[in-house]
């Protein structure tokens, strides 16, 4: 397995923001957070017409972070978060709020009347988040060794 030190609020950041117009790679040399929004093997490589060894060399260093499915995690978060609330008020809210288009925006203007709930969310998210970075990095046998 690869160790290596990993800013993993970086590598969250870059799984829920990837998609075809931002590209982000994992150097699996220094173990930074690398951000395009152009195909970065052409930007990094001299010139436009790559030599497939220069492609190889590309592909055995930089690691593609996935396009992220954001939109469909972000539903389950939710969905597991308001499954933890103890208020059958506010859990009703909330149910309802993620109903249909504009789940996100509802959600979040619901939690704006509970703070407490809100902070709760907000550390919910941040965890399931940090969780499925960790997950990837174990799928492509990666192991942090310290964030950098």
């Amino acid at each position: 397995m690869l160790e290596l030190p990993i800013d993993l609020e970086m590598l969250q950041e870059a799984l829920s923001n990837a998609c075809d117009d931002m590209c982000y790679y994992l150097d699996k040399e220094t173990g930074e957070i690398l951000f395009s929004t152009v195909d970065f093997p052409l930007e990094a490589l001299p010139g436009k017409n790559a030599s497939e060894e220069e492609v190889q060399a590309f592909e055995q260093r930089y690691l593609a972070v996935p396009v992220g499915s954001m939109s469909r995690d972000g539903y389950a978060d939710m969905q597991e978060f308001i499954a933890t609330v103890e208020d059958p008020m506010l859990r009703g809210k909330l149910e309802v709020a993620i109903d249909g288009k504009g789940a996100f925006r509802r959600f979040k203007n619901v939690l704006l009347e509970e703070p407490a709930e809100r902070k709760r969310w907000f550390e919910f998210k941040d965890e399931c988040s940090r969780y499925r970075a960790v997950r990837w990095l174990k799928i492509e046998g990666i192991a942090v060794t310290s964030e950098s």
